[in-house]
């Protein structure tokens, strides 16, 4: 009795097994099959990306977000070469780099107020006291151009 019980265990175990295996071939070649066959969403082809409108597409423009900076310029320096203002402060990158300003810190001299709003208010983005900024456009200054 004992041997009939151990090999009725051994008999079903075997016939399990092999039913298991023969599920999960099948489930494999229907897993290959799905995934080797392209659906005609995936033919389609990714749209073109042209982040500063100008015509040329990101993964052929040297700056894509036409601040005067190369994106491999940007990278390098850790800003955003899709945005013109990567910490978002109201000055573009190259204003921030021409005024000695971080483009990656909104408020440089850490006295609560924005770097570009203090500009546009006339203050010194780099010093934390309320002094008018000696920044005159009529001297020859332009913050929109990068030396």
């Amino acid at each position: 009795m004992k041997q009939s019980v151990q090999l009725f265990f051994l008999v079903t175990l075997v016939l399990g097994i092999g039913l298991f295996l023969y599920v999960v071939q099948g489930n494999i070649k229907e897993w290959v099959q799905n995934t080797t066959e392209m659906s005609e969403q995936d033919k389609t082809v990714a749209p073109v990306v042209d982040t500063d409108g100008d015509g040329i597409p990101n993964t052929e423009d040297p700056d894509d977000d036409n601040d005067g900076i190369s994106d491999t310029d940007e990278i390098a320096q850790n800003l955003s070469p899709v945005s013109t203002d990567t910490d978002g402060d109201g000055l573009s990158d190259p204003q921030e780099i021409k005024l000695g300003t971080g483009p990656r810190n909104r408020d440089s001299d850490r006295d609560g107020i924005m770097d570009g709003k203090e500009v546009e208010l006339g203050l010194d983005p780099l010093s934390p006291e309320i002094n008018f900024y000696e920044f005159s456009p009529e001297e020859g200054g332009d913050l929109n151009t990068v030396q």
